[in-house]
């Protein structure tokens, strides 16, 4: 049991449970073949990723909602953006999405 700062009172922390899309999973295969040249590129977006991603499962709320496509919240991860959606019946933070932040975002998600 963790306990919230501050409170006073002993709280359960909510742990979500964290899945990759297929999609999103199709998509980090074409960020590692896209960087695959640029290894230390790749290693740092992979351990950055390693490491906020899990994060999610404590705070799923931690990141702003995408403006333009509401039912997503947006995490940002190098030049790439992190797409996923909290579903708090289940408990589960869905990665939808991880494209380049530089791409025409409304585009991919039409693919």
């Amino acid at each position: 049991m963790k306990y919230s700062a501050g409170s006073g009172k002993n709280m359960a922390m909510k742990k979500y449970r964290v899945r990759y899309l297929s999609i999103a999973n199709l998509d980090l295969m074409v960020i590692d073949e896209q960087l695959g040249a640029f290894l230390a590129k790749a290693a740092r977006f992979f351990s950055i990723l390693d490491k906020q991603a899990p994060q999610l499962a404590d705070m799923p709320v931690m990141h702003p909602i995408y403006d333009d496509i509401s039912l997503y919240r947006k995490m940002v991860v190098l030049d790439y953006l992190v797409f996923y959606i909290v579903n708090e019946t289940k408990k589960t933070v869905d990665i939808h999405r991880i494209i380049n932040g530089k791409m025409d975002v409304q585009r991919q998600f039409a693919n």
